[in-house]
C-alpha cells in the first residue's frame, strides 16, 4: 500500500458528528446542509459542504421558569390571535424524554400572537434558548437578526397564511435548502409545554400577559424540517443554520489560526456587511477551565462586534442565547458582555462567519504577487498577499492552490493537483503555504484562485515556476523529523503497534496498530495499543506544532474506536499525559494530521499515540498506521 510522494500543508480541521433520525419525513422537503453533511439525505449532485464545527450544546434554562410581568385580565391581553380557523398540522415529536410523557408535556396553543403587538417585530434580543440543547440554532438566529438591517430575513422568515376571510390558518417559515433555494415549512400555533409554559425556544417578549410565538415557531419549523426535536436538540452546526436562514454559505474558522487583526477585522467587516457571526467554546474535555468565567463549555454565542477597549486592549462583544448569564462586571444580566481578545482566545475554539442575506455577485480580486519564498530540506514555501471577499475588501472563504509539472493556464487550472491551504486572512495579510516531497531537478508550476462564501471565484493569479537543484536543499534549524527508516529503537511500541513495511507513506517503514499477519486488528477481544516517542526538545521552536501522515481505517463514530495523541512533560516526569488531538474521521488512505503544541513551547516532552477499540466488534480495518512525523516551529 505504498504511494507516490505528496504535497503537504497544514490542513484545516473538520468537526463532524454522526447521528440518524426518523427517515420517514425526510422526503417531504428538499434537504438542508446538515442533512447532506450527516448523510441523512443522499443526492446525486450535492453542493459543496463547507467546514463546520459540531457544538453539542448544553441546557441551563430549565423546564421551570418564571414569566416576566404580572398577569392581566383576559380582556387586557395585548396578543390574542383568533385560532378558530387554525389548521391542525402534524407536529414534530419532542425530545425523547418529553414525548414519552404527553400528559406532562402536551402540545397546546397559548394565548398570544406571532409578534408582540407593541413592537410588531422580532429582534435579536428576543431570542431565548429553552430546555433543549440547540444553542447553535438560537445563537445563529439571534446573530442573523442582529445584522438584518435591510430586513431581508425578518420580513420573510415567518408569515401568517390566512383564508379568504382573513383568519389565520397556519404559519409558513422560510428556510433555504442546501443549494440556497427557498422553501416554506408550514406549522400551526401549537407548542410543546410544561405547566402551560413554552418548553423549548421562546421569546424574551413573552410575559404573563401573553406569548410572542415567532421564535418558537421558527425553531419548531426547523425541527419539522429535520424530522423532530430530538434530531436538532442534541447539538448541531451554527453555520448550517445561518445558511438555512439567509441562503448564503457560512465559513468556519479556528480561532487559533487567526491573528488578532484578522479576528477583529473579520468580525467587524462581516457585521458591517450584514453578515452574522457565531462563536463556539471548547468542549468539556479540552482542558479549558470555565469555572468562574460566566462562560460555558460546548456552547454557542452570537457575536455582536468588537470595541477598541481601554488598558486591556480590544474586546469582543457577545450574546448568550439564554438571554442572561454572563461574566461579572458587564452591567445588566442580559447575556450581552465583552471579553478581551486574550480571554476570547482562551475560551472560544471556533468562529463562524455567515454570508449576507442579499445577493453577492462580486468576486474576490485576483492574487498578483504569488512568489517562491524559500526552499528548506526539500520543502518549498510560497507566499502571496491576501485580497478580499468583494474585490479587496472583506474576509474571503478559501484558497484553491494548484501545482503541476506542466504549465498552468486558465484552461488547465483545474487539471492541476489541488493543495490544501489554510483559510484566507484579512486583505493585505502575507499568506504562505508549504509544498513537500519536491523532487530535485523537476520543474513545478503553481497558481492560485480565491473564493468567497457565495461561490464567486477570482481570476487566476500569476503563474510561477521553479526547479529545486541539489545545492538548494538545506537543513531547517529546530525541526525534528521521524520517518521510521532508522533510529526507531528509542520509540516504545505497546500492544499491536509495531514497525512494519507492509504499508507506508514514504519510503518503506511505518508504525501500525494491527496484526502483522492479518493486517487488521480483529483479535476477538478489545484492543489497546500505544506508540511512545523518545524525548523531544521544543526549546528552539516558536509556536511548535506536529504533523504526521496516518491511515485511520477504524470504526467511525463516537463511543467506538478511540484514537488520541497525548503529550507528557519533563516537569511531570513524562507521565502527565494530556490529550492534544483526537480522531476526527476515518480513511483507508494516508492523510495529513495536525496537532498544536504551542502550550508546550520551550519544554521537553514525549508524545504518545494511543488507541482503544472500546470493544471487540467491527475491528476489521487495517487499523491506525503512522508515518513521517514532523515536529516543527511556526
Amino acid at each position: 500500500m505504498k504511494r507516490a510522494p505528496i504535497l503537504l500543508v497544514v490542513p484545516t480541521l473538520l468537526f463532524t458528528a454522526a447521528c440518524r433520525g426518523d427517515e420517514a419525513a425526510l422526503d417531504l422537503y428538499r434537504p438542508s446542509m446538515t442533512q447532506l453533511r450527516l448523510g441523512d439525505v443522499v443526492v446525486d449532485a450535492p453542493p459543496v459542504i463547507p467546514e463546520a464545527r459540531f457544538i453539542p450544546g448544553i441546557v441551563i434554562n430549565g423546564e421551570d421558569y418564571d414569566l416576566r410581568g404580572g398577569r392581566m385580565a383576559p380582556d387586557a391581553w395585548r396578543m390574542k390571535t383568533d385560532l378558530s380557523a387554525m389548521e391542525d398540522l402534524e407536529d414534530p415529536l419532542g425530545l425523547i424524554k418529553h414525548r414519552d410523557n404527553p400528559d406532562a408535556y402536551p402540545y397546546e396553543a397559548g394565548l398570544g400572537d406571532l409578534f408582540d403587538l407593541e413592537e410588531g417585530d422580532i429582534d435579536y434580543t428576543d431570542v431565548e434558548q429553552g430546555a433543549i440543547g440547540d444553542c447553535y440554532l438560537v445563537a445563529a438566529l439571534s446573530a442573523v437578526l442582529y445584522v438584518d438591517n435591510d430586513r431581508y430575513v425578518r420580513d420573510g422568515v415567518i408569515r401568517e397564511i390566512k383564508d379568504e376571510n382573513g383568519a389565520v390558518t397556519k404559519f409558513a417559515v422560510r428556510f433555504y435548502d442546501a443549494w440556497g433555494d427557498p422553501q416554506d415549512i408550514e406549522v400551526d400555533a401549537e407548542l410543546m409545554r410544561k405547566s402551560g409554559k413554552v418548553l423549548y425556544a421562546r421569546s424574551m417578549d413573552t410575559t404573563a400577559s401573553g406569548e410572542e410565538w415567532a421564535i418558537s415557531l421558527i425553531e419548531k419549523a426547523y425541527a419539522k424540517w429535520h424530522t423532530d426535536y430530538e434530531k436538532i436538540g442534541n447539538g448541531g452546526y451554527a453555520g448550517d443554520v445561518m445558511q438555512a436562514l439567509t441562503g448564503a454559505t457560512a465559513t468556519y474558522r479556528t480561532v487559533s489560526y487567526l491573528s488578532d487583526s484578522s479576528l477583529i477585522d473579520g468580525i467587524n467587516e462581516s457585521i458591517e456587511k450584514n453578515k452574522p457571526v457565531v462563536a463556539g467554546t471548547f468542549g468539556e474535555d479540552d482542558d479549558v477551565d470555565y469555572s468562574g468565567t460566566g462562560v460555558y463549555a460546548w456552547h454557542a454565542y452570537s457575536v455582536l462586534g468588537t470595541k477598541e477597549g481601554g488598558e486591556d486592549g480590544p474586546t469582543v462583544t457577545l450574546r448568550n442565547p439564554w438571554g442572561s448569564v454572563e461574566p461579572a462586571g458587564n452591567g445588566e444580566d442580559d447575556g450581552i458582555f465583552d471579553l478581551t481578545i486574550p480571554d476570547f482566545r482562551r475560551l472560544y475554539s471556533g468562529i463562524t462567519f455567515g454570508g449576507a442575506s442579499s445577493s453577492d455577485y462580486t468576486a474576490p480580486a485576483a492574487i498578483s504577487d504569488l512568489a517562491l519564498d524559500s526552499t528548506v530540506e526539500g520543502k518549498v514555501t510560497l507566499r502571496w498577499t491576501a485580497t478580499g471577499d468583494d474585490g479587496k475588501e472583506g474576509l474571503a472563504t478559501a484558497y484553491d492552490l494548484r501545482v503541476s509539472t506542466a504549465p498552468i493556464t486558465d484552461d488547465s487550472f483545474y487539471e492541476a493537483d489541488r493543495v490544501t491551504v489554510a483559510d484566507p486572512q484579512s486583505p493585505g495579510a502575507v499568506e504562505s503555504a508549504e509544498l513537500d516531497a519536491i523532487v530535485e531537478g523537476t520543474t513545478y508550476y503553481v497558481a492560485v484562485k480565491i473564493e468567497d462564501e457565495s461561490g464567486n471565484i477570482s481570476s487566476m493569479s500569476n503563474v510561477i515556476d521553479f526547479t529545486i537543484e541539489a545545492e538548494d536543499v538545506e537543513v531547517k534549524v529546530g525541526e525534528q523529523y521521524f520517518d521510521f527508516e532508522s533510529d526507531t529503537e528509542d520509540w516504545t511500541a505497546k500492544g499491536l503497534f509495531h514497525l512494519t513495511d507492509a504499508v507506508a507513506a514514504s519510503p518503506v517503514h511505518s508504525f501500525a496498530c494491527h496484526n502483522p499477519d492479518t493486517l487488521d486488528y480483529d483479535t476477538g477481544e478489545r484492543v489497546t495499543c500505544d506508540l511512545i516517542s523518545p524525548i523531544v526538545d521544543l526549546a528552539d521552536l516558536y509556536a511548535p506544532a506536529m504533523l504526521w501522515e496516518q491511515v485511520m481505517d477504524v470504526e467511525e463514530g463516537d463511543g467506538v474506536d478511540q484514537a488520541v495523541l497525548e503529550v507528557a512533560t519533563e516537569a511531570g516526569g513524562y507521565e502527565d499525559f494530556k490529550v492534544v488531538w483526537s480522531k476526527e474521521g476515518v480513511s483507508g488512505d494516508f492523510d495529513l494530521a495536525y496537532a498544536d503544541l504551542e502550550p508546550y513551547e520551550g519544554q521537553r516532552i514525549v508524545f504518545r499515540f494511543s488507541f482503544d477499540s472500546v470493544d471487540e466488534n467491527n475491528n476489521t480495518g487495517i487499523g491506525w498506521v503512522i508515518d513521517d512525523v514532523w515536529v516543527l516551529g511556526n
